[in-house]
């Protein structure tokens, strides 16, 4: 379901989930690595994760609800977004040590 390299990059999802919860052991979310994915409408990002590269989630146009820690370092000027619900606007909500995006 979920590819990752040695070094924590998750580079695939193969599945056909509507939710997905990122493994706690990923570091970073590659560039295209749900690319394409129409399923899924829900994500949540643990706090290991420190970047979210380019169109990570380009193309995945049911993404309406993203969960994930304040601290990530890189999110690639939120274009790890492209083409997903999240491209027309969206509001973001602290909660603690998270931050919750859903789709307007």
């Amino acid at each position: 379901m979920f590819q990752v390299d040695d070094d924590g990059t998750l580079t695939a999802y193969s599945g056909d989930e509507t939710e997905i919860v990122i493994p706690s052991s990923v570091k970073t979310i590659a560039q295209s690595a749900f690319h394409g994915n129409a399923k899924i409408k829900s994500v949540e990002i643990p706090d290991s994760v420190e970047a979210i590269e380019n169109t990570a989630f380009e193309n995945c146009t049911a993404l309406e609800y993203v969960h994930m820690a304040i601290r990530i370092v890189d999110i690639s000027r939120l274009h790890a977004l492209e083409k997903s619900r999240f491209r027309r606007k969206f509001n973001s909500h602290r909660n603690g040590n998270f931050l919750r995006m859903r789709s307007a």
